[in-house]
């Protein structure tokens, strides 16, 4: 059996106090933060403790290099990870999120620990190379795509203080997905639900689906109105979605 080493806490963020309920732990999308969950917590107060998983090179750990492959993201967050499963937990992981989260699931599920549900949101499922993965990772090339998905306000591309922050760890995330190279292994059995926004131009609802092939347990599919980014305008009805638990 596979053993994982405990890692130091720099990789959990919480942003309330542990109430003893049943929790959700959210993955961070390229170039993303912990931080980007906040309101989630507050939202879920009660219901769910939220755990953001805070990657390296940003926010408070901007001056640690980035994970540049899957194996050492998913190595690490795992470690950080594995000591925090003490009560029934589920995973939330959007865009890049969602492949990092599911590679963490299976890599407990080696150690018979996997989540009782992984929610994939904006996400294509793991054998499924999207084109971005693919593109430039020159500054202009990523404003680019920034622009293109939404997300953030186009006015704050042009701030060169800002930029030199979130540039580096957005070129170390598609370092990451460029890479990533998807290996059968250990089969999820816990129930997979796929969220994608109804105008996001890397996924359509189609390619969503196809997350249903990797677990053995329930799946269901959810489209919501909006683009790559639907989630912050549609917070109510994707955390009602959480909120529900599908039948296996």
């Amino acid at each position: 059996m596979e053993r994982i080493v405990n890692e130091d806490g720099t990789w959990v963020r919480r942003y309330t106090a542990p109430s003893g309920a049943k929790q959700v732990v959210c993955f961070p999308h390229a170039g993303g933060a912990a931080g980007f969950y906040r309101p989630w917590a507050m939202a879920l107060k009660g219901e769910y403790d939220l755990l953001a998983v805070q990657y390296p090179g940003r926010q408070d750990r901007i001056g640690e290099p980035c994970a540049t492959t899957m194996d050492e993201m998913v190595r690490r967050a795992t470690a950080a990870l594995l000591p925090e499963l003490d009560r029934p937990t589920v995973f939330f992981g959007h865009s890049m999120g969602g492949l990092v989260a599911f590679e963490v699931a299976r890599r407990l599920a080696a150690v018979g620990r996997q989540p009782e549900a992984l929610f994939v949101s904006c996400s294509r499922a793991p054998g499924d190379r999207d084109p971005a993965d693919l593109i430039d990772t020159d500054d202009e090339s990523l404003r680019t795509e920034v622009r293109r998905l939404g997300g953030m306000d186009p006015r704050l591309l042009d701030d060169p203080a800002l930029m030199e922050m979130l540039l580096p760890p957005l070129r170390g995330d598609f370092a990451l997905l460029r890479s990533y190279d998807f290996q059968p292994g250990p089969e999820l059995s816990c129930d997979i639900v796929s969220l994608v926004g109804t105008e996001d131009p890397l996924v359509s609802p189609g390619l969503a689906r196809r997350w249903g092939r990797y677990t053995s347990g329930g799946f269901q599919a959810h489209e919501l109105p909006g683009d790559h980014f639907y989630l912050v305008e549609r917070q109510a009805e994707v955390l009602a979605v959480l909120r529900r638990r599908p039948a296996s």
